[in-house]
């Protein structure tokens, strides 16, 4: 049996989370296969606060599928207010995942190198836990652009690997009608909480990321953020489009309540930006870009160091792409 622990980290220490629970935005679910829309855990399921840390919240979900992508809504309750954060988790199995080392090897190169007193929470854990953390590892690193990647997901974590220069640490997914160009969407990113070492090997690249995301970013290196804005109206009618698309209902939060959602988060995030100094930040408005783009190319230029080749930027702009307007 397989088992999928869940973790958050709540960190708004002025207005702390009184409660967590896994349940999405329309209490339909706490946790779903992706696949087949499949409910694992009823929607209101109690997470459980950690004694140690009270920030940390978990909840473990018995006898998951090894390799099948879980989605999963953790509702905080601060009180006064309510966060929604919504991520994905895949279950590893060691015995799929091809690592370059198994438990064993890792449990003796950590006895030789790791004083004893720093592996006391790695030696507490069971050989599947260790397993499904070795995975975990592998799968991070692989998802990345860097010297020594895999020729193919197949390929075992070992040497020999391609040897060349990743402009990118973002990563294109397969085009839909929603998003005909496809997304650029790095899947770490929705981890960045719980495992930010994806970052490493980030400096100077370029990764998108949602705007909630934003405050899961570590403050201990320096950031340069280009904020897209667009007509919060024309946000609701996008996602509405495209949740319906894929057999998700959209009638349980009305649209005034969606915008004034959005509108508290976008809130949230500028503030935490301008409160953390490891963030410089530029702001584009999307609407804008459509009718004018140079003007913002340009000002993006210069944000990012006035080296870019802005007619090739001038040429990605495609209006025919804006099609969900207020």
């Amino acid at each position: 049996m397989t088992q999928m622990r869940l973790e958050i980290r709540t960190d708004d220490d002025l207005n702390p989370a009184q409660g967590v629970t896994l349940q999405d935005s329309t209490s339909t679910f706490g946790v779903r296969r992706k696949d087949t829309q499949e409910i694992i855990v009823a929607s209101g399921t109690a997470m459980v606060q950690d004694a140690a840390d009270p920030r940390i919240w978990r909840y473990t979900v018995a006898d998951v599928a090894p390799g099948v992508t879980y989605e999963w809504v953790a509702r905080i309750d601060h009180g006064d207010a309510i966060d929604f954060f919504e991520t994905e988790d895949t279950p590893p199995d060691e015995a799929e995942c091809n690592a370059l080392l198994n438990v064993g090897q890792v449990d003796a190169l950590l006895a030789i190198h790791v004083l004893s007193a720093d592996l006391a929470d790695w030696s507490a854990l069971s050989a599947a836990d260790k397993g499904v953390l070795i995975c975990r590892a592998q799968a991070m690193i692989d998802a990345g652009t860097y010297k020594g990647q895999k020729w193919a997901d197949d390929q075992p974590f070992s040497f020999p690997r391609r040897d060349d220069d990743g402009v990118l640490i973002g990563v294109e997914n397969e085009a839909d009608e929603d998003n005909p160009k496809g997304y650029y969407e790095f899947e770490p990113v929705k981890q960045t909480r719980k495992d930010p070492s994806w970052l490493q090997n980030a400096s100077g690249k370029v990764v998108k990321m949602v705007h909630m995301l934003l405050l899961d970013l570590p403050t201990d290196r320096s950031y340069r953020v280009v904020f897209m804005r667009r007509n919060i109206k024309e946000v609701v009618v996008s996602q509405n489009i495209m949740l319906r698309r894929k057999g998700k209902n959209t009638d349980d939060l009305p649209e005034d309540k969606l915008i004034e959602m959005f509108e508290a988060q976008l809130a949230k995030v500028e503030r935490y930006l301008n409160d953390n100094s490891c963030f410089r930040c530029l702001q584009v408005q999307y609407n804008d870009v459509l009718k004018n783009p140079r003007p913002a190319i340009e000002a993006l230029n210069e944000f990012l160091g006035g080296d870019m080749d802005t007619d090739a930027m001038m040429a990605v702009v495609d209006p025919s792409l804006y099609r969900n307007r207020a």
